[in-house]
């Protein structure tokens, strides 16, 4: 299914992601903003309760993403694959880890206009998943995070962060805080 069939919306969204910090990250983002539309990164559904539309890099991994969500979800990606409901062939330029994939998507995509990423702080120094998350494989090496982490500034110093902000970690260093 293409990108047409997903309504523009405003307001805000949160990204969640899988590091340790996403369920305190989530907890303080809903309270600053009480009616966010809360979307999620790969296997997070599995985890956090409420998310329908995933955002995926991976479009290889859909059919395990969908098969280890206990819920119905929608699964969003730059390009088509087994699995995938909504295919962003326009967020070809996206790069960097999934969580900063997933904000442009939010952003550029479906239109939020304020975006919070929860869970996604893309310390180098923290290597490790949330112990709730499903999928249990190794997180991206120091290196790996190290240049996503780049990615995002690059997006920073292009203006395309913009109304994008973060609840934790080295993101929310170059991001700022969600005005409360």
């Amino acid at each position: 299914m293409m990108m047409d069939s997903v309504r523009k919306t405003r307001g805000c969204a949160v990204i969640c992601g899988a590091a340790p910090s996403i369920f305190d990250d989530l907890a303080e983002a809903k309270r600053l903003r009480p009616g966010a539309k809360v979307l999620g990164v790969n296997h997070v559904a599995s985890m956090v309760d409420g998310v329908r539309h995933i955002w995926t890099q991976h479009q290889e991994k859909a059919p395990f993403i969908r098969a280890t969500t206990k819920t119905k979800i929608k699964i969003h990606a730059r390009e088509a694959g087994e699995d995938i409901d909504y295919v962003w062939p326009e967020l070809h330029w996206v790069l960097g880890s999934s969580g900063l994939g997933a904000a442009m998507w939010a952003k550029y995509g479906l239109g939020y206009s304020e975006v919070i990423l929860a869970g996604i702080p893309l310390d180098p120094g923290q290597t490790q998943y949330s112990d709730s998350y499903q999928h249990k494989h190794q997180f991206a090496p120091s290196v790996q995070i190290a240049a996503w982490k780049r990615h995002l500034e690059i997006y920073q110093e292009d203006g395309k962060t913009e109304g994008i902000f973060s609840m934790s970690g080295s993101t929310r260093a170059i991001l700022g805080a969600p005005k409360g």
